[in-house]
């Protein structure tokens, strides 16, 4: 039968309306638009057979014709047994109709547009107007309107602090100038109230333009525009569109070649992109030289078009459809896995996001991208990382401690560094915007007031670094930290810290360090650790320990054999010590080596004491190094404590 053959009816058999002209109100005038049969319409038929047309009304007619059209075109499947229609009113103030679906492995929804070809269809969100190049004049149109919404109308996203602040450089484009060329200008030259923007990128594999020793005077007369690279001369672009005359880029505002200039400079950067009016992030881009303006391609990104016939003697009603997917932030932006950018993200008063497939917005009160109104089911800010808001939201220390053990160390050490050695430089403008909250002492990537939490990081399957770094801290190691959620139970302290302290290696406060040491007050308890090329262990408690067990050990990074004297009997023990960065995987015969625990934290709840693993320095005599850490369950703490003296050790 032909869509167009359809007769008046008294009751649908598909959705069960009473008679076709009930159901037909629902079209003509949006405004009449009940609850049912439309936002809860729920028909029980397979996904895979269409239903007669000439039994249904004109709503299910032609939703079937939409989803049956889609599903040749398409590959994907109902989110629930039953067929779902969905309605809201979108961004424009149009209803905006669709059907969820499921594509794998993304979540989907099927958009249409009845009377597509009619005045009627005016009061309906059109589903064929993507925006298709992101430097187009509607691309340009679109982020204007977010910026401005957001200066307008979102107090939180006000400086409050750092009024008139800019960069020792800035980049100056000028105005509304297409063509005109860029210049290196000083922070003198440029007004005290003029705002700016900050770009957010990775260089990649080739290096951009760079402002050196030998070429910082001639960038500061002027930058031919098309010497920049491709995601620079986009990023120029955009600020030119948002009317902005001045943006930060590292490699041609910090003197690339200076070191003392790069250690001045990149300890500023809470303050460059926490003041920036925007941080425009090149995200889809892999290198400076790929840029980010272009053509997107989108999984489903053909219109297909149903054809339905309500009155012979008129022509066919057509309804446009388009199959649209919700793809996860960090599979569109290359950026989110580079350890920069994750903290100009956290800094950002206002974030843009160029990924692969769309334009994605982030403030202190909104999170906005070119399709999530598609989206019934859409929670605002689901990918925003709201440092600024969180920071204000924690009232304790406590609190802001697990913030920073369970989010953002996690969240940080996942991502990549070209530059190992830059691990804590990287992560230091966050680290500031921290202590400016609660005024704690930051101990190489720690807080002097959390440090018998802090102290107990779990990593697996580490390495060491490159460069120095205390053992007892996490930048010791190269892998991800995994999140404790250490304060979920009533816990207690078993240790107390002496003192603590760091030898800076730069004026950052929150930079690298050239030495660290804690000087660690608790019980001792003598273990062996049995381990094989570093990769398979386990702890072994001694005689004194009856009614405690290990219940999990996390080495920190492969182990090798270490001979050392007791410090108590002065007896030469085997113990065990990290591998050197120069050596590689020890390869050899199952091992057994005599080390301490040292707990430091009790919970009640659970009866676990959770203590490090130690082993005696290579580098510093009578200190020791941390090797891991290590969970016990007991069943009486006082009688497993009671037989160790306390003692105070250094911890290197």
């Amino acid at each position: 039968m032909n869509d167009s053959d359809m007769a008046p009816l008294t009751k649908c058999l598909t959705c069960g309306a009473e008679s076709d002209e009930d159901s037909s109100k629902i079209w003509p005038d949006p405004q009449f638009l009940p609850r049912s049969p439309l936002e809860d319409w729920d028909v029980d038929w397979k996904s895979n057979e269409r239903p007669a047309l000439d039994r249904s009304c004109v709503v299910c007619a032609t939703i079937i014709s939409v989803y049956f059209g889609a599903k040749r075109d398409y590959r994907f499947h109902l989110k629930r047994p039953k067929a779902r229609l969905t309605y809201r009113i979108a961004p424009s103030g149009r209803y905006l109709l669709g059907i969820p679906v499921y594509t794998k492995p993304y979540e989907g929804i099927i958009l249409f547009h009845p009377f597509a070809n009619t005045p009627l269809g005016e009061q309906y969100e059109p589903c064929d107007k993507f925006i298709r190049n992101s430097g187009s004049p509607e691309a340009f149109e679109l982020v204007r309107k977010w910026l401005d919404t957001c200066r307008k109308h979102h107090p939180k996203c006000s400086l409050t602090s750092e009024e008139g602040y800019h960069p020792t450089r800035l980049l100056d484009i000028g105005f509304d100038a297409d063509h005109e060329n860029p210049r290196v200008v000083l922070q003198s030259e440029v007004q005290e109230d003029a705002p700016f923007a900050a770009l957010s990128y990775c260089w990649g594999d080739s290096e951009p333009l760079r402002t050196q020793k030998d070429s910082i005077e001639s960038h500061m007369a002027v930058i031919p525009l098309e010497d920049l690279p491709a995601t620079l001369e986009d990023a120029v672009a955009v600020v030119r569109a948002l009317g902005l005359r001045y943006i930060w880029i590292d490699s041609l505002c910090i003197v690339q070649d200076d070191g003392a200039d790069w250690e001045r400079e990149s300890a500023q950067m809470d303050n460059v992109y926490g003041n920036a009016e925007l941080v425009l992030a090149a995200a889809a881009a892999f290198s400076a030289c790929d840029g980010f303006l272009r053509d997107r391609g989108r999984s489903g990104s053909h219109v297909g078009c149903a054809s339905l016939t309500l009155d012979a003697k008129a022509d066919p009603i057509e309804t446009k459809y388009r199959l649209v997917t919700k793809r996860p932030h960090a599979e569109d932006c290359h950026i989110d896995g580079r350890a920069w950018p994750f903290q100009e993200r956290l800094l950002a008063r206002r974030y843009l996001a160029y990924t692969e497939h769309e334009m994605r917005w982030e403030c202190r009160e909104d999170s906005l991208c070119e399709y999530a109104w598609a989206f019934p089911e859409q929670e605002p800010g689901a990918w925003r990382y709201d440092l600024a808001n969180k920071l204000d939201e924690i009232a304790t220390l406590s609190g802001l401690m697990d913030f920073w053990r369970d989010d953002v160390l996690p969240g940080y050490t996942s991502k990549e560094l070209t530059v190992h050695s830059d691990k804590l430089v990287a992560l230091s403008g966050v680290a500031s915007r921290f202590q400016r909250k609660h005024g704690d002492t930051y101990l190489a990537g720690l807080w002097r007031e959390d440090l018998i939490y802090g102290l107990l990081w779990r990593a697996e399957e580490g390495m060491p670094e490159n460069f120095y770094a205390p053992s007892w801290s996490w930048t010791s190691v190269d892998t991800q930290i995994i999140e404790q959620h250490m304060r979920v139970v009533p816990s207690t302290s078993l240790a107390d810290i002496v003192d603590a302290s760091v030898a800076l290696s730069t004026t950052n406060p929150f930079g690298p360090v050239s030495d660290g040491v804690i000087k660690l007050g608790g019980r001792m308890i003598e273990a062996k650790l049995h381990f094989h090329a570093g990769k398979s262990w386990r702890v072994e408690l001694g005689t004194k320990s009856k009614g405690t067990h290990v219940q999990a050990v996390s080495l920190d990074m492969p182990l090798v054999a270490f001979p050392t004297s007791d410090q108590v009997t002065g007896r030469t023990v085997t113990s065990a010590r990290r591998i050197f960065h120069t050596e590689g995987e020890p390869l050899g015969t199952a091992l057994t080596s005599v080390v301490w625990l040292i707990p430091l934290v009790f919970e009640e709840e659970r009866g676990c004491i959770r203590a490090l693993v130690l082993g005696p320095s290579p580098t510093h005599p009578r200190c020791f190094e941390r090797l891991g850490c290590v969970s016990l369950c007991t069943s009486d703490l006082e009688a497993f404590l009671a037989e160790r003296d306390t003692l105070v050790l250094s911890l290197v």
